[in-house]
């Protein structure tokens, strides 16, 4: 039996970014991006479906490769937080790239993956 095919979320699942008390996520600064906190380190290459835009893209790899991890990342390609469009956006990628294992921190988007068969769980190492 082969490897299934895992992807994670990045921000609250592979690492935790400080935001500023009352400060949204559209504010993020690309500063604390790069400075987020390691919470796993999978082996070998992975694929990571976040909802960060692709304005991102600089600060996130910066990150990736501050940690030595291997990835491919989907990035959204507008800005929107907004609950409906990340579970949307995430299941369109989920499907089209055939993943069999979701790695995500928010119940609701949790909830709202399994509802269309994707296998989306929290991750083991969030508490």
């Amino acid at each position: 039996m082969g490897q299934i095919t895992t992807a994670y979320d990045l921000d609250g699942t592979l690492c935790y970014t400080d935001f500023t008390e009352g400060v949204s996520p559209l504010n993020i600064v690309h500063k604390n991006q790069r400075n987020a906190t390691l919470l796993y380190k999978p082996e070998g290459q992975i694929i990571i479906i976040t909802a960060r835009p692709v304005s991102d893209y600089n600060s996130t790899y910066y990150w990736l490769n501050k940690h030595n991890i291997d990835a491919i990342v989907y990035f959204s390609p507008i800005v929107n937080f907004e609950l409906g469009y990340m579970i949307n956006y995430k299941l369109k990628l989920l499907k089209e790239l055939k993943i069999e294992l979701y790695y995500e921190d928010i119940p609701e988007i949790i909830y709202a993956l399994q509802q269309y068969g994707i296998n989306a769980v929290k991750p083991p190492w969030i508490k």
